[in-house]
């Protein structure tokens, strides 16, 4: 009797160990990352007002559906989509880049940038639903340069 509760025992510490490993975040297992997108406090301005805002994101391997970095821009009233980024969800950091045409609406100097990673997701309707999963606000500084995308 008292070797096969220590046998029970035993099992049971090695499958909470086997769990808390694929559990705990930064885990070599970690299977479920945490959703996450950021925007770098430095956006560019080619001559032409062609914008470019960069960052990062995360999102979990368990996100089967597609997941897309979005971003726009805001300077003085103006407001801009800025590109798209197909994202791959597999736990780990990755860099995204958005470039987008703006008409010239934008200038070197202080904006507010936004990211956002976006799932679409299955709905009871035919047509798929678009969630924001995650999102980072925060002001920017527009650079101008001739060696920008144009």
């Amino acid at each position: 009797m008292i070797s096969a509760r220590r046998a029970l025992l035993v099992s049971s510490a090695f499958t909470a160990a086997a769990l808390m490993t694929l559990l705990t975040p930064g885990s070599a297992g970690a299977r479920f990352a945490p959703d996450v997108v950021t925007i770098d406090p430095v956006g560019k301005v080619a001559p032409n007002g062609t914008l470019t805002l960069t960052g990062t994101y995360q999102c979990s391997v368990s996100r089967t559906e597609p997941v897309f970095v979005g971003s726009k821009v805001t300077q003085n009233g103006a407001q801009a989509n800025v590109g798209g980024t197909v994202a791959t969800c597999d736990g780990r950091e990755h860099i995204w880049s958005n470039t987008g045409d703006t008409a010239g609406d934008f200038r070197a100097g202080v904006a507010v940038g936004e990211a956002t990673l976006l799932a679409l997701e299955p709905s009871g309707a035919l047509m798929p639903v678009l969630v924001v999963v995650a999102t980072d606000y925060r002001g920017l500084s527009l650079l101008r340069g001739q060696n920008f995308p144009s």
